[in-house]
């Protein structure tokens, strides 16, 4: 699952300038929230220990794709290309968190 979420990262980025589809972004962004949600679920639920961390971690993914979101929605209104450079980085930068933060979970669990 990891490796298919890395994967979809790596594809959003190569439609890059051409196309940036908003309900990607939205759809990324709101897997993002469910994740962060379903962590601290686990944590209430005492199926994951001392998940503190990990949910904080889950939540700055988060922020990240909520981020890219908006970024997103701006370049579709004034198509500035810095505003893709900052995307591509955001997108790496979530590849990574991503990985790391699953393989944390699924440690967790």
């Amino acid at each position: 699952a990891v490796l298919v979420k890395i994967q979809i990262c790596s594809f959003i980025v190569s439609k890059f300038p051409e196309e940036i589809e908003i309900r990607t972004a939205h759809v990324f962004y709101d897997h993002k929230k469910a994740a962060s949600k379903a962590v601290e679920y686990l944590m209430c639920s005492d199926k994951i220990g001392n998940g503190e961390q990990l949910k904080k971690e889950f939540n700055d993914l988060a922020a990240l794709a909520r981020m890219a979101r908006n970024m997103a929605l701006k370049y579709n209104f004034i198509k500035d290309n810095k505003i893709i450079d900052k995307l591509i980085g955001i997108y790496k930068d979530m590849k990574q968190l991503d990985k790391e933060c699953f393989e944390k979970l699924y440690n967790a669990i």
